[in-house]
């Protein structure tokens, strides 16, 4: 089943304040620390662009067809994507499968010596409420309802993401 509300970016919105990020972090790890929140904004100096990174839902997503371990997962009900901490090593190969870099790494807690330095994290909307989009002041985070022109408009911002990342589609 498709989302029915998607998180849409608008990377020319994007002033890179970072405080979607911010404000991320505090919601899912209750420090305000930018590396560890589930958004990411790369700031494309030369081209001028900063653009929020997340994970994007796909409805075919490369990322759980690479995890080796299987703790990647795709809710058919919801349509979301969502990751097992616990089960993740850190391999990387989710990174590398997907075009929008969603997956994002994190550094695992001091608590589990002998595990990979660092898992990757998912966007999980917040549970159909991301914080990210409440605190970022220009609008480039907006959670709307999906229809054909949000689709559309969707699809043309991950294909420049996509070609600004290098990755093919």
């Amino acid at each position: 089943m498709p989302l029915v509300k998607h998180l849409l970016v608008d990377s020319d919105a994007c002033v890179g304040c970072e405080s979607c990020a911010m404000r991320c972090s505090l919601e899912k790890t209750g420090s305000i620390n930018p590396a560890w929140s589930r958004v990411h904004v790369s700031k494309r100096e030369i081209e001028g662009l900063n653009i929020p990174l997340l994970c994007h839902h796909c409805d075919d997503p490369r990322c759980v067809q690479a995890c080796p371990l299987h703790c990647i997962v795709r809710d058919e009900t919801s349509g979301t994507v969502h990751l097992i901490e616990d089960t993740c090593n850190g391999c990387r190969l989710c990174l590398e499968a997907c075009l929008y870099a969603g997956p994002k790494g994190m550094p695992r807690p001091p608590t589990q010596p002998g595990r990979s330095a660092a898992i990757k994290v998912l966007c999980d909307l917040c549970d159909g409420h991301p914080v990210c989009v409440e605190f970022c002041p220009t609008g480039a985070l907006r959670f709307v309802d999906v229809d054909a022109a949000v689709s559309a408009a969707d699809e043309r911002v991950k294909a420049r993401v996509a070609t600004l990342l290098g990755r093919c589609r």
